[in-house]
């Protein structure tokens, strides 16, 4: 304890500084969706990437769960889903956007409590079917 409070202020603090690389690598990841053309692959790719490490997940979810107890925390998600969506949007509605960040919080999330991973191929056609047809259309 005298160690950790000599350079940090309170435990939200050193878990604010512990989070900062996985902001920084989830920030990379959205970059990537400004360069494709269809986003549906990549998010299928970074859902595909985080049910490979369930342990991994599993404590993302936790710090998940934090971030809605600790106002300091909250930028480390808001801000990701935020501009996940915000992506998303360009091609489909908005509430789309919104549902498809839903269902994949929900494959990892039915991932690390049952320990069960979807296949790549019923995800990508789960967010193909949210999808619809809208992004063909050019639906705001």
């Amino acid at each position: 304890l005298g160690s950790t409070t000599q350079y940090f202020k309170s435990l939200t603090d050193m878990l604010a500084e512990a989070l900062t690389g996985l902001e920084e690598e989830r920030e990379e990841k959205l970059a990537e969706l400004n360069e494709v053309d269809d986003p549906v692959g990549l998010v299928a790719d970074m859902v595909m990437e985080s049910l490979a490490d369930l342990k991994r997940t599993r404590n993302e979810m936790s710090f998940a769960l934090l971030y809605t107890t600790h106002p300091k925390l909250r930028r480390f998600i808001v801000p990701g889903d935020a501009a996940l969506v915000e992506r998303l949007s360009r091609n489909i509605p908005e509430a789309t956007g919104r549902a498809v960040l839903a269902y994949c919080y929900g494959v990892l999330f039915q991932a690390v409590v049952q320990d069960t991973v979807a296949p790549r191929e019923e995800i990508e056609e789960a967010l193909r079917r949210l999808i619809g047809d809208s992004a063909e259309r050019g639906d705001p």
